[in-house]
């Protein structure tokens, strides 16, 4: 036997044949078998990377040195502005996360600079979309006790929608049904509101093409300049 210590496992994709055996799969917080379809394709991820030594730190390095052209986070936070912060629920991961959970770690991290730029009207939201609300000790356990006790009893912490309770008689229209309701009226609002005053859009948009016509040479200059600084690349 080779002592060599061997490398980690790369990923790669399985194409399903005749004699690929069943699939092990996860199915809620167990397993299942399943055979596939011949010409299915598997993905296995490869092997997971180390744990993160320092996991505030590597936190503090992100919101200091985000990726792409952005700015980090402490020069775009300004006293006077109102921080909304968004966190996803609890349908993953699967297990629970030990404590404390990274979510909480990137909340306190980011509330922590907030602070220090005297940022005061700060808000939490549990992205849920058509989930079920998150219950009090889920929450605790997303957010961490002391974010949870500063933040819910102010109301300043949104855990809605999805298990709206109704009248007996709209029953049928709350509980996570109300989401997309909601989502639908709002549409229609808004496409009622743009529908009317396009017109008054449309007489603008037409008469500020017309004064960029009758300007001349320095009307076309600045329609130009504006055109390519709107080019991204």
């Amino acid at each position: 036997m080779s002592d060599r210590k061997r490398g980690p496992r790369p990923g790669f994709v399985l194409e399903v044949d005749r004699s690929t055996p069943a699939t092990l799969f996860w199915h809620g917080e167990g397993f299942r078998l399943e055979k596939l379809p011949v010409g299915s394709r598997v993905i296995y991820a490869p092997e997971p990377l180390d744990a993160i030594a320092d996991p505030r730190g590597a936190i503090r390095h992100a919101l200091a040195n985000p990726i792409g052209d952005s700015e980090p986070l402490d020069v775009l936070l300004f006293s006077g502005m109102k921080l909304t912060i968004a966190f996803d629920d609890i349908s993953l991961p699967l297990p629970p996360m030990e404590r404390p959970d990274i979510r909480q770690m990137i909340i306190e991290e980011v509330l922590e600079l907030a602070a220090r730029k005297g940022v005061d009207d700060v808000h939490l939201i549990a992205a849920l979309a058509l989930h079920r609300r998150m219950t009090e000790d889920e929450l605790r356990h997303a957010v961490g006790d002391r974010v949870y006790d500063a933040f819910a009893p102010a109301g300043a912490l949104y855990n809605r929608f999805a298990n709206i309770r109704l009248p007996d008689y709209l029953a049928f229209f709350g509980g996570r049904r109300f989401v997309p309701i909601a989502a639908g009226l709002a549409g229609l609002g808004g496409a009622l509101v743009f529908g009317l005053g396009f017109p008054w859009l449309e007489a603008g948009i037409d008469s500020l093409s017309r004064g960029v016509v009758a300007a001349g040479p320095l009307g076309l200059f600045v329609y130009g300049v504006l055109n390519r600084l709107l080019i991204v690349t």
